[in-house]
């Protein structure tokens, strides 16, 4: 649990920064930065590894992608149940062993040369079989190891390490496949992960209480706290809507870069590097401020409707540098929206449900990716890439306005349904 000493006063808790002031969110938030490091190299890794081995078939890679993502639409809110019914700590332990595990037989097929597309893909489905089961407890955790009052600030903090360290996972990726080649860089990555296990044999949450009954009672019990609770559903409706239609925004970037801004691969470049960059300075703002908005619901829906509205603009825009405007404020704006809905569930959900809860919040929010590809996609087939951006924005931006004016303006989650 939390130390006394870094238990300070509510009103200095309430301050800029103020989950670093816990002993063991610290050190989560400095090992789990370098296992997000970890994170972003493998998918460099791994999409060159089936790119070489498949010849480069479209149809292979985005098949690789199905499989990572797939076990989060379809696990997440079980994982959910074992992150409330088990301890998280050890649950992380298992599930971070697993990934390490994994990204080591990557790196051994690869240096012996005898990697098949098969062994990729059950690979790449166990690594996704583990991320999803990981990440309600990873974020539920959050709650365990600070103050109430500071919830909102590590969830920012915690989105800033992610986002910061895509900024800088990928290069070092792409430069071991240079240097080295997929395999050693396989085997560096497993050593991301090191750390952070390490690390959670170190902290001391907080005890939480376990739910009573079977797993399937569990699940049924979160289930119906969702859908009878009207500001958890909105909020988890309104990320689910968003999610799916601009999530997978960056697939159509190379169209954007290369046929309507003119700008070539160096332009893609720099259009993924302005999301990156809006991500990271969203998450900061959100983390110096976090203490201004907790609970505030509408806050949430406000940052979905900026997301949606800056990609709206940005489908119609033909000036390069105003597009490279456009992405950091959509950047801030998804990050911002996506931290304070996580924040809010995790500050107000009953103690007991957080895990279930952070499950339909992973199903949703992630697990969105398997048809949020194929929406964008088909949209983009049909209607140009910039004529089904902007038909995905504007659903996204009515979304978040209805629910704008559904959800309660301080989301008071805490009663359970009756």
């Amino acid at each position: 649990m939390p130390e006394e000493g870094d238990a300070v006063d509510s009103a200095s808790v309430k301050g800029r920064f103020a989950a670093l002031k816990y002993r063991d969110y610290s050190l989560m938030f400095v090992t789990g930065g370098i296992s997000n490091v970890g994170n972003w190299m493998e998918i460099v890794l791994r999409t060159w590894l089936v790119y070489e081995i498949s010849g480069g078939s479209p149809w292979v890679l985005g098949l690789s992608n199905l499989v990572h993502w797939l076990p989060f639409l379809l696990l997440s809110p079980l994982a959910g149940v074992f992150a409330d019914r088990w301890e998280k700590r050890w649950l992380l332990i298992v599930t971070q062993s697993i990934l390490t595990l994994v990204t080591t037989m990557l790196g051994v097929l690869s240096l012996l040369g005898i990697a098949k597309i098969w062994h990729i893909l059950l690979l790449t489905f166990i690594h996704g079989l583990s991320e999803a089961t990981d990440n309600p407890a990873r974020t539920s955790l959050v709650s365990d190891l600070v103050g109430k009052e500071a919830v909102m600030n590590a969830v920012s903090l915690n989105a800033t390490a992610f986002y910061g360290t895509r900024l800088i996972g990928p290069a070092i990726g792409g430069f071991l496949i240079a240097a080295a080649g997929t395999g050693l860089g396989f085997i560096i990555n497993a050593l991301t992960f090191v750390p952070y296990i390490v690390a959670l044999f170190f902290i001391r949450p907080a005890p939480s209480i376990r739910p009573q009954g079977n797993p399937w009672q569990n699940f049924q019990e979160g289930l119906s706290y969702v859908t009878q609770n009207r500001a958890a559903l909105t909020i988890l409706s309104v990320v689910g809507i968003i999610s799916v239609f601009m999530v997978s925004y960056q697939s159509l970037l190379p169209i954007f870069a290369n046929d309507i801004l003119r700008a070539g691969p160096e332009g893609l470049g720099m259009l993924s590097a302005a999301t990156g960059l809006g991500a990271v300075m969203g998450s900061l703002l959100l983390a110096f401020y976090s203490h201004r908005v907790v609970r505030q619901g509408r806050f949430i829906c406000l940052m979905g409707a900026v997301f949606g509205l800056s990609l709206l603009i940005f489908a119609f825009s033909k000036v390069y540098w105003f597009s490279l405007l456009c992405l950091v404020v959509a950047g801030a704006g998804n990050t911002t929206f996506a931290s304070s809905g996580n924040a809010v569930l995790l500050n107000d959900v009953p103690a007991h449900l957080r895990g279930r809860i952070m499950g339909v919040f992973t199903m949703v929010a992630q697990g969105s990716n398997v048809f949020g590809s194929l929406l964008i996609g088909g949209l983009g087939s049909a209607f140009g890439a910039a004529g089904g951006l902007a038909i995905s924005s504007a659903v996204a931006v009515i979304a978040a306005a209805v629910s704008f004016a559904l959800v309660p303006v301080t989301s008071k989650l805490a009663k359970s349904p009756s």
